[in-house]
């Protein structure tokens, strides 16, 4: 039986979530303040894996495709990497944990979840319904995963929904996803809040430092966690107390039973 290309690190973690979660401050914060660690975000090629995950999830695509796409993608860079712990902070692998589990059998999960309210706007004002963005999400079949092509009976199809809606949406149906990772990678999965990754402590991110047994450098540390990464750019989008009292209630409903999951409150003025 061949050596999986991750063989060679004592540890490979994977960071997973919708996006708009750190993950790019996640890879940079690893790779700078522990130098035992190669941490990466969305290493190429990566988009891809944006439409493989979703079309895998539609089930238009086996895992056996995902796997083969995952090794040949993987298999020379990670031969590059002379580091003992390889770390991947990527949301384009949503639909891709059975196969990183095929792929990289030792590796491990870090699923990143943030409270719907403030992912929506953030995602919009990082431009995912304009320009290039929204004209592949308009036109280029699985670009972005909708509930025409992923539910048999929708409640509301994509072009019913406000663009509010269909964020809570996929908010919810990427999560539910990414929370199967508890069954497939047992103790090798952590779920971690983005509000707590980057709080006044910085809490998340030692607890994920912890989890995974590295030795902690305070000044590498907190140099690493002064620098904020790839923050949204341009108009902004209203934040959820100012959207039309409609739009809250039908965004809530999307997500609430997820939402008590992780530790937030559902009601229309908490967190």
């Amino acid at each position: 039986m061949s050596r999986a290309p991750s063989d060679k690190f004592a540890q490979t973690v994977f960071v997973v979530s919708t996006g708009r979660t750190g993950t790019q401050a996640i890879a940079t914060y690893f790779d700078q303040a522990f130098p035992d660690v190669t941490a990466l975000h969305e290493p190429a090629p990566s988009r891809r894996f944006r439409v493989l995950s979703n079309l895998y999830l539609c089930n238009k695509i086996s895992g056996a495709v995902v796997e083969s796409a995952l090794l040949s993608a993987r298999r020379k860079s990670m031969a590059q990497i002379d580091s003992d712990i390889y770390l991947e902070a990527n949301p384009f692998l949503h639909g891709c944990l059975p196969a990183l589990a095929q792929t990289f059998p030792s590796c491990r999960l870090v699923h990143i979840v943030r409270d719907p309210r403030t992912y929506i706007p953030s995602h919009i004002n990082h431009g995912v319904f304009h320009g290039l963005k929204g004209f592949a999400g308009a036109y280029f079949p699985y670009w972005l995963l909708k509930p025409d092509s992923y539910e048999s009976k929708p409640r509301k199809q994509w072009n019913e929904m406000s663009l509010q809606e269909r964020l809570g949406w996929r908010w919810n149906t990427i999560n539910g996803v990414l929370d199967e990772g508890k069954k497939i990678f047992g103790e090798r999965y952590l779920r971690l809040r983005f509000e707590d990754l980057f709080d006044a402590e910085k809490s998340g991110l030692k607890m994920l430092a912890d989890w995974m047994g590295l030795c902690k450098d305070k000044a590498l540390m907190e140099a690493a966690s002064r620098k904020r990464h790839n923050a949204s750019q341009g108009p902004s989008f209203p934040p959820f107390e100012k959207w039309e009292p409609t739009i809250q209630k039908h965004v809530l409903q999307l997500c609430t039973t997820r939402m008590a999951e992780y530790g937030y409150d559902s009601s229309t003025t908490g967190r």
